[in-house]
């Protein structure tokens, strides 16, 4: 879960550490990432999940597969 535009929680009356402890017990311990992406900050740890669950789910390797070089004689 991406939470998107955290410089704006105090604004709006969020609390951010209650987002956390939230997030941590509803999706039992699945990412969460709070982030400004505007301003760059958090982009790279969302690259590193995606990244993550694209090389955990065998994409990577499937592809490969799939794209056998063929040579003609």
């Amino acid at each position: 879960m991406i939470v998107n535009k955290v410089d704006l929680a105090e604004a709006v009356g969020a609390d951010l550490g209650v987002m956390e402890r939230d997030a941590r017990r509803m999706r039992e311990g699945g990412p969460t990432v709070f982030a400004e992406v505007k301003k760059g900050r958090g982009i790279p740890a969302i690259v590193d999940l995606i990244t993550s669950a694209w090389r955990a789910s065998g994409a990577g390797q499937a592809r490969k597969e799939k794209f056998i070089p063929v040579v003609m004689e």
